[in-house]
């Protein structure tokens, strides 16, 4: 499934829009094996090589994240952090691939406030693996190994994230729950992307290593998106920073929900642009933005993978990956407030 090489798809033509609407109706499954050698040669092989996944809410972006992450880790390259949303208990998912490193702030100094993240297998999480999934005692086996190996590590937000993130686990960077203040969050992740900048030029950082956000927004935001001027600052340094950090084996995975809400220098990184429905392009992206039409239609099971040259591949079609509320349930317990969870620079 991983390996091997073919000749690119051809894009239609602009003149070609009714094909693609024609090709996309028909939901053809034909190529999904030789796109999948592509995604092989082409991205999963290469450390450094960033994506983003955009479309609107309900299309099946998390389930592409997780198909993507699946991809890259099947190379044996690359180490994973992931930045939790706080979305149910999704990143659950990610136990079907390699234990769970889940870090969590670890408070305020001298307060009486815990924070606590704790995890609970569903009771039907083995019979759904086998019976709708096709799972075999091996996987299951190993799903359960993974999870009982998971471990919740208390870090300081500020410092002390990147150096947990450790090769042969998956990181999941688990903030958002525990901070409800939006302008809070915002600071505090604008801070640690900084960070893993600074702390990459230092070799502070194990690499490679693929960092996977959804609401990329929350990171380097476009001017109108922005929620302060430290996360107008985070979103500048990293976007002058991304293909630096690409040379020196940090892939980003992004997700969105919309394009243009993105930082421009940020958004011209992403070579890879893989396509959910309802995204909308800016005209910066050439081809891309004359085919809307198309975008629109693109099922939940299924997404269009823009190259870097600007062509896009045929439909391909997502395998499926349990939902993490089939497998259990993520509890997030306490909350912090006020600035004193970031330390001062």
């Amino acid at each position: 499934m991983h390996a091997g090489f073919h000749n690119p798809v051809p894009m239609p033509l602009k003149d070609d829009l009714a094909y693609a609407l024609d090709i996309l109706a028909n939901k053809p499954d034909r190529s999904f094996e030789d796109i999948e050698r592509e995604l092989d040669k082409d991205f999963f092989a290469f450390p450094g090589r960033h994506g983003c996944v955009g479309g609107r809410t309900r299309t099946g972006k998390t389930t592409l994240l997780v198909h993507l992450v699946d991809g890259i880790l099947s190379f044996g390259k690359e180490h994973v952090a992931s930045l939790d949303t706080g979305k149910s208990s999704e990143f659950l998912t990610y136990a079907l691939f390699q234990p769970l490193r889940i870090l969590v702030p670890q408070g305020v100094p001298r307060s009486r406030k815990q924070l606590e993240l704790t995890l609970e297998l569903n009771p039907e999480a083995t019979k759904t693996l086998e019976k709708k999934y096709g799972f075999n005692d091996s996987q299951i086996g190993n799903f359960l190994k993974n999870l009982e190996r998971s471990v919740v590590v208390p870090v300081d937000v500020s410092e002390g994230i990147w150096s947990e993130c450790k090769r042969g686990e998956i990181a999941i960077i688990s903030i958002k729950r525990f901070i409800p203040d939006p302008d809070l969050y915002a600071t505090i992740i604008a801070r640690a992307f900084t960070k893993l900048i600074y702390d990459t030029w230092d070799h502070l950082v194990s690499l490679p290593m693929c960092v996977v956000a959804d609401e990329a927004q929350r990171i380097a935001p476009s001017r109108k998106n922005n929620e302060g001027f430290e996360q107008h600052h985070a979103g500048k340094i990293i976007g002058a920073n991304l293909e630096e950090m690409a040379s020196m084996g940090i892939r980003f995975l992004f997700g969105t929900q919309g394009w243009g809400k993105l930082r421009p220098t940020v958004r011209d990184s992403f070579e890879w642009v893989f396509i959910k429905r309802g995204i909308r392009f800016t005209h910066d992206v050439g081809r891309l933005f004359d085919f809307e039409p198309l975008w629109n239609k693109v099922p939940t099971t299924h997404c269009y993978i823009g190259r870097p040259d600007g062509s896009f591949t045929d439909p391909y079609r997502i395998p499926n990956y349990p939902a993490g509320w089939e497998l259990g349930t993520v509890r997030y317990n306490g909350r912090l407030d006020g600035t004193k969870v970031m330390k001062k620079r």
